[in-house]
This record gives structure tokens, sequence and C-alpha cells, in this order.
């Protein structure tokens, strides 16, 4: 598992060499393809059965307070199955960067994904990396041992998106602890059509 996964994140590092960008179980209501981005900000019809998740650097966000949250890691989105899986690591800072906590997280629940489509901007070898934004419980294990709602997003050159979007993640950690709203620096994140699931079938 591991050498596919290696090998997957390998693949796609490569195709974004040309191009340098920083992107980010309730309702999923796939519809018919459209094989056009939209130019209103409106999300298109999903014509993804499985969506990747990549998060190969750290994004970090700020809360109200000060404090910083990081996170990287990778995994899949099961449209039909509204399911999710994958993780990886996580760190929390405070307002003056130094290390609170750090430890590893695991996807749980998909709240939401839309999708808005690849770049027209990008040649056709980088058409299977997607314009979203998904929305997924997750949980943080020990030290924090809580549960957390992530919010990743992903924009592109030349696909409208709505203009509240950022480019990163937004993460709440749930049982009343910090809101991390505020997006203050992207390791990269988007979405993508896998070569290699994560996730097993």
């Amino acid at each position: 598992m591991k050498t596919k996964t290696n090998f997957r994140l390998l693949t796609l590092m490569l195709g974004l060499m040309v191009t340098l960008f920083a992107c980010e179980k309730s309702e999923i209501e796939p519809q018919d393809v459209s094989s056009i981005p939209t130019t209103d900000g409106a999300a298109r019809s999903s014509d993804l059965v499985v969506a990747s998740y990549i998060m190969p650097g750290l994004n970090f966000a700020k809360a109200s307070n000060g404090e910083t949250f990081g996170i990287e890691g990778e995994g899949d989105l099961t449209l039909h199955s509204k399911s999710v899986c994958g993780g990886g690591n996580w760190v929390h800072n405070d307002a003056n960067g130094d290390e609170i906590a750090s430890g590893s997280w695991e996807a749980e629940k998909l709240l939401s994904f839309k999708e808005y489509g690849p770049s027209p901007a990008l040649p056709p070898e980088e058409q299977f990396i997607y314009t979203g934004k998904s929305i997924m419980r997750i949980h943080l294990g020990e030290p924090a041992n809580v549960d957390a709602i992530l919010t990743i997003y992903c924009i592109l050159p030349e696909v409208a998106t709505p203009p509240s979007w950022p480019e990163g993640i937004k993460i709440s950690i749930q049982n009343g602890g910090p809101n991390f709203n505020k997006v203050v620096l992207g390791g990269g994140t988007f979405f993508a059509i896998p070569a290699f699931p994560v996730c097993p079938d």
C-alpha cells in the first residue's frame, strides 16, 4: 500500500511541477456529467466517482487568539457511497509559533463535496486536477483525542469559484475547541482523479 501511495504522490507532483499553485456523511448529490468548468462561481455537476484530496505540505489556519493549526495528509472521497478515508499529521502552535501539541488524524465522515472542474489554463496532462471544496469530520489522535471539522479548498486558474473562498484549509475543533477560520499558509491542497486510490475497497 505504501509503495502505491508513494508512486501516486510522485506522479501527481511531477504533473504539478509545470504549474505552481495552491488550492482547498451527510448529503452529496452527483448529477449529470458536464465537461466544461463553470464561469459564474456555481458548482458544476460532478463526473467524479472517486476523488482524491491531497495536502502534501502543512497547510495552516489561524484562530482569533492567534494560535495556528497545521495539517497535511491525503485520502479519497467516494461519492456514490458518500464515504471518506485517509489521514495524516497535524500540529497546533501558540500565537508565538511555538508548538503546543502534534499528532496524527483520520478522516471519519464526508459532510459535503463540490467540484468545479479542471482548469482550462493547465495543459492536457494536468486535467486530472480539479477545483473544489470538501468538508469532512476528522478525528485528531492523541494527545488531542477530539473530533474536528476540516474544510479543504482548491482554487485553480480561470475557474470561477465563490468570492469568499480562500486557498487552503480551515478547521474547527469540536467540544468547545478553537475555530481556526483564517487561512494563513498553504502547503498545497488539491483534488484529483486518483491513479491509485488510497482507501481500501
